[in-house]
């Protein structure tokens, strides 16, 4: 979205003046549109970045004039550095606000800036953010509303119009990793990130492998980054519900397979055990056998672990992995030495733990699976979001309508919009007349009238009548985009318990090793006889109990999870500490009963003020024909009574009038 700003200009007499600035202007503005107006003492720039005022201000007077003001009018994205709490949130909101001409203050303290949108004197509200303390520009220069348009269509500041001195462009990058297993991973590839030259906050939602990285760096090094600490990393890119889908409903047939085929092993042996059907230890070649099919078990059900924690020690890393795979190693390890030399250990200590070896691969592989398929649905519902606008339209060209795609339309195309059909980008409506159902908008079930000029947005229905309209936004730029990235946002958003306890999963691994070597050199040292089992069985256990390193995991999943069922029932939270304080609530109030409500119209009483004439039999008639929820409401009514319907002529709808027709003249 373009911002037009207007700058008063003082000492401008003729158009060798105008073009003075002109090019002044081009100085800091680059390729972006000027206009200059001698007679009226002013230029009008439009901006699609943020250009500090003082750039503006010493441009204009090298050029050997001087700003006597500075109006803006539209919304533009101001980088704000020091907020950091919601204290700041609420300051910078009544300052600005106070501001005439303002008309909307939206801080966003992960992006560190603060849109303003209206028609207001531009100087006036850096004064009043730089007044309470903070400061404006940090440095960068970040886009408005276009945050989210693909790189082929940003538009920034071109190289030879930035002072790279002053100004660092700073960028959203969304990044999808692969490969990591638990918090400690995240806490990595966190730490990675926010120590990339240029990254000013980095966000690692483990639920759904992203990344959301605010940096002047490009996506290449940000990706090298994370590769040198032993993870894969790509752009972000959301692919298709279809191709999600048959992605995560292959994830999970291979994750049962392998957990079942783990505790199906674990359960022949136990039952073994139990029934004493084994023979004993002295039984060499048998046991050797069951070791080495033990050992292909764990290789086909478990070798995503033992792949984990080697590349995170090559890395010089810890992992859950590392856990998992030091717990059955040391198991499977220790039961082949019983075999193969069992005079090494005390007869009191020579026990398998080939059971419990596939055991815990088994469980944590179902543990696994069953995450994957939670955070996989919820994955789903947020992109089933993107998908209420359609792939294809109607685009007019010459008088003739052509079906293309919807990603190839550029903003001022004629679509036609028929009815039934869904509304594919935010525009206007240039002809026809109809009713357009909202609800997935704002809740409220009954469609609102369209007419010529009234705005369109993109995943809304169109209910009646043919439309033309005019693409105003386009793909990112769309409301429905923006609701989409709002979820997002807010799922890869931590509360405050969630930053909490990062700093405890950034040492927990370690801390855990540390406790099962001291465990296990206890009980070695210091245990009853056979002192050797037990300092395997507890150093063993110590590792497998912290394995799902449930205490990093459950929050990130708690808030994706949540964040992702509100978002499939019409609930947008803005952020994680919202969901959080909701668990506090006791009254909520609110101001429009159409949203609670089941979003289906009834009757619920009638007056027959037709004399002599059967009410239910016309309404019957008539609105049987009609579409429009109300007449629904009304045919259910008439049917709950067994009212008899007519043959209809001339039948018509009138958007916002009801329906009309003759039933016997």
């Amino acid at each position: 979205m373009n911002i037009a700003l207007r700058i008063g200009v003082v000492g401008m007499t003729c158009a060798h003046c105008a073009a003075r600035v002109a090019a002044a202007m081009a100085e800091v503005a680059g390729d972006a549109p000027v206009e200059v107006d001698h007679e009226q003492n002013q230029a009008r720039l439009i901006l699609s970045a943020w250009i500090s005022p003082e750039r503006i201000q010493a441009a204009i007077s090298r050029a050997g004039y001087q700003v006597s003001d500075l109006w803006l009018e539209g919304q533009l994205a101001i980088p704000v550095a020091g907020m950091h709490c919601q204290k700041c949130v609420t300051k910078i909101s009544a300052a600005v606000n106070a501001i005439d001409g303002v008309e909307e203050v939206q801080v966003d303290l992960q992006l560190s800036q603060v849109q303003v949108r209206g028609a207001f004197d531009f100087q006036a509200v850096i004064s009043a953010i730089s007044g309470l303390g903070y400061e404006v520009g940090s440095g960068s220069a970040v886009k408005s509303e276009s945050e989210s348009e693909p790189e082929s269509k940003k538009i920034l500041p071109t190289a030879d119009s930035v002072d790279t001195r002053d100004v660092d462009i700073r960028d959203v990058i969304n990044l999808s990793i692969q490969g990591m297993s638990c918090a400690s991973c995240v806490a990595t590839v966190e730490r990675v990130l926010a120590q990339t030259d240029g990254t000013v906050e980095a966000v690692v939602n483990f639920a759904e492998e992203t990344a959301t990285v605010v940096t002047s760096a490009s996506s290449a090094q940000l990706i090298a980054a994370i590769k040198a600490v032993g993870y894969n990393a790509t752009e972000g890119v959301v692919e298709s519900i279809e191709d999600k889908e048959i992605q995560l409903a292959a994830l999970l047939r291979r994750a049962r397979i392998q957990s079942a085929t783990a505790l199906l092993a674990g359960s022949c042996l136990m039952l073994g055990m139990w029934l004493d059907l084994l023979p004993p230890l002295q039984d060499q070649p048998f046991w050797l056998l069951t070791g080495g099919l033990v050992a292909a078990v764990m290789i086909f059900s478990g070798r995503h672990f033992f792949q984990g924690a080697f590349k995170a020690a090559s890395h010089g890393s810890t992992t859950m992995d590392t856990l998992i795979a030091l717990g059955t190693g040391t198991a499977w390890i220790y039961s082949m030495l019983i075999i193969m030399l069992p005079d090494l250990v005390p007869a009191e200590s020579r026990h398998l733990f080939f059971e419990a070896a596939v055991f815990i691969i088994g469980f944590v592989g179902l543990g696994k699976a069953l995450e994957s398929q939670a955070k996989g649905k919820t994955s789903l519902a947020v992109r089933k979001l993107l998908d209420l606008a359609p792939k294809f339209t109607l685009r007019i060209e010459a008088g003739i309508d052509n079906r293309v795609a919807v990603a190839s339309l550029e903003v001022g195309d004629l679509l036609r919009i028929r009815p039934g059909e869904t509304i594919p980008v935010d525009g206007l409506v240039i002809d026809g007349v109809s009713s357009v159902d909202e609800s997935m908008l704002s809740g409220e079930s009954i469609p609102i009238d369209k007419q010529p000029g009234s705005q369109l947005t993109a995943g809304t229905l169109n209910q009646y009548s043919m439309l033309v309209m005019r693409a105003e936004q386009l793909g990112g730029d769309t409301v429905l985009a923006n609701i989409v990235r709002l979820v997002r946002r807010a799922q890869n958003s931590k509360p405050a318990i969630g930053r909490i306890t990062d700093q405890i999963a950034a040492v927990f691994v370690p801390v855990v090793l540390l406790f099962a070597i001291i465990t296990a050199l206890g009980w070695g040292f210091f245990g009853p006889e056979p002192a050797l089992s037990y300092a395997i069985v507890t150093g063993m256990s110590v590792l497998i109990i912290a394995c799902p390193c449930a205490l990093g995991l459950a929050i990130p999943m708690s808030i994706m999870v949540g964040v992702g069922r509100a978002a499939s029932a019409g609930l947008l939270f803005r952020n994680s500490d919202a969901l959080q304080a909701a668990s506090k609530l006791t009254t909520i109030v609110v101001d429009k009963t159409g949203t609670l409500t089941n979003g289906k119209p009834q009757v619920t009483s009638m007056v027959n003020f037709i004399k002599g004439q059967p009410l239910l039999e016309i309404a019957y008639s008539l609105e049987r024909l009609s579409e429009h929820p109300l007449a629904q409401a009304v045919v259910n009514y008439c049917e709950e009574q067994e009212a008899q319907h007519q043959v209809v002529t001339q039948f018509s709808i009138a958007p916002g009038g009801g329906v009309q027709g003759l039933i016997d003249d």
